[in-house]
């Protein structure tokens, strides 16, 4: 009697295999990826950080939801505790 071939559990061992390369989507471009961000978009932290480093030098900024203006907050002191969008009410804190 033969024994047959098992199939390839997710705990089988598979080291020096082919990573096969990620690609987007073809209806998003269809640019190749590997450890770099897709297309020219910042990351989330960077967004956040510019929001913020907008709103403690005091300036407006646009909204990360809807791209209106977003206004710095105050709380008891000079500087911004945060900042609200002015027109969907989103706020950063």
């Amino acid at each position: 009697m033969t024994a047959l071939a098992s199939p390839p559990t997710l705990f089988d061992d598979i080291r020096g295999a082919p990573v096969p390369a990620r690609t987007r989507d073809a209806a998003l471009g269809g640019e190749s990826v590997g450890d770099e961000p897709i297309g020219r978009e910042q990351t989330l932290d960077a967004l956040l950080a510019d929001r913020w480093e907008g709103l403690t030098a005091h300036c407006v900024v646009p909204c990360l939801v809807c791209g209106e203006a977003m206004a710095p907050e105050y709380g008891v002191h000079a500087l911004p505790t945060g900042g609200r969008c002015t027109s969907c009410g989103t706020s950063l804190r």
